[in-house]
């Protein structure tokens, strides 16, 4: 009797783990995540036709693995979302590849728009449901892609411009489209449109070697578009580009952009670019210093010229003159395939304290690469504020007089309350 209870609760102890396997594996499940086009997250602009997809799974079954994948592009999120491939359908293809699968659909050119997807079986989980839909687009990758104009501010008998503003009004019929601005500056931009910076990105682009090489940023202007009238401005500085020398493409900041409308079917349409019927000003930013190694400078911002916004409003009532066609050195442009910079983190002073008669020492903490942002009591017109920028003290109280100046902002007055930089 005791021989057989053991071996029926040897049994029934089976069965129970069996039973409990089986349920953890109905109930577990893997999943799709991190969808990738050529290691980028929902890249706008690239410069493959024939991208490389990939995306990661985690599953809460041991050792599960994936043994089967089917991947599915389409021209719509509409045709994506049921299941239509108009543009490419794998099918069920068994492999473990989850990096470097190349897009083989219909062929793509520039400015198509692409939404896909991934569903894969593993070993364990079996079939996994679809992944979050991505999608990524194609930039302007010709010469002949390009309609947009190459434009600088370049007045006669003014000095040089080192940081110009360009401005265009121009109507849309907002109908659900699909609107990608694409814009190649020599220097770097940062545009906005009825009043708002688009993006979150600082620096574009991305440093390239500008004597031989420029670099294409693609932006989404569709949820910031809308019917009837749009202002669009450009906003250039010499950046990097002016360490180039004598052989630099151009001797001033120079942008080209093109605004393109893609409806549902993938057509594209140019509704706007540069030229020269746009206006064109001075920004009220230049620059000092030589950008070279410990003399690298800073700005000087004269808020007698500077436009407070980019508001309509200020825009129709501030002075303006004409854009110059550029000459530009013809050059390889390229989309820029890399992420770009943006601002990660808000720092504020750890103290701040009087350093002589009319100067105080603001104290991060801690060394950094960004952007200051101060706020100023009620100045006079024209009176200069120096902010001058260290990365160490010869003594507790003392700055290094061998670096004074070489970092250094300068801000211009303009004489009412609420100043900031």
């Amino acid at each position: 009797m005791f021989i057989i209870d053991k071996i029926m609760h040897n049994f029934l102890k089976t069965v129970f783990i069996l039973v409990i396997q089986l349920f953890c594996l109905s109930v577990s499940a893997a999943e799709i995540y991190d969808l990738r086009c050529d290691n980028l997250s929902n890249p706008l602009g690239l410069n493959d036709v024939n991208p490389m997809l990939g995306w990661k799974v985690k599953s809460t079954v041991k050792a599960d693995f994936q043994t089967h994948y089917r991947i599915i592009t389409a021209t719509s999120i509409e045709k994506l979302n049921n299941n239509i491939g108009d543009l490419w359908d794998t099918g069920k293809i068994k492999s473990s590849e989850q990096v470097a699968v190349n897009y083989r659909g219909i062929a793509l050119k520039s400015g198509n728009i692409v939404y896909w997807k991934v569903k894969i079986w593993t070993d364990k989980a079996k079939e996994v449901e679809w992944s979050k839909p991505a999608y990524f687009t194609i930039g302007l990758n010709d010469k002949s892609d390009w309609k947009g104009k190459y434009i600088c501010f370049n007045p006669v008998g003014v000095r040089k411009i080192d940081s110009p503003l360009f401005w265009k009004k121009f109507n849309v019929v907002h109908n659900n489209n699909k609107y990608m601005l694409h814009v190649n500056s020599l220097g770097y931009h940062e545009v906005y449109l009825n009043g708002q910076k688009i993006g979150d990105a600082v620096l574009q682009p991305a440093v390239s070697q500008t004597n031989k090489r420029s670099l294409i940023c693609t932006y989404d202007l569709t949820d910031m578009i809308k019917s009837g009238r749009n202002d669009i401005v450009i906003w250039l500085s010499e950046g990097w580009f002016r360490t180039d020398g004598t052989d630099k493409l151009c001797q001033y900041p120079t942008v080209r952009a093109q605004l393109q409308e893609i409806n549902n079917l993938g057509e594209v349409t140019n509704i706007l670019y540069t030229d020269d019927t746009w206006y064109a000003r001075d920004s009220g930013y230049s620059s000092t210093g030589s950008w070279r190694p410990f003399e690298f400078g800073g700005e000087i911002v004269d808020a007698n010229i500077a436009l407070e916004d980019f508001t309509t409003s200020k825009l129709e009532h501030s002075v303006w003159g004409k854009a110059n066609r550029a000459n530009v050195v013809d050059h390889l442009a390229t989309p820029q395939m890399v992420q770009p910079t943006r601002i990660m983190k808000t720092i504020s002073p750890v103290s701040i304290k009087r350093y002589g008669e009319d100067s105080w020492m603001i104290d991060f903490g801690t060394c950094l690469t960004g952007f200051v942002e101060i706020g100023f009591p009620t100045l006079s017109n024209n009176q200069k504020i120096t902010i001058e920028y260290y990365d160490y003290l010869e003594s507790e109280d003392k700055f290094p007089e061998k670096r004074r100046g070489y970092f250094s902002d300068i801000y211009i007055a303009l004489g009412k309350n609420s100043e900031h930089l």
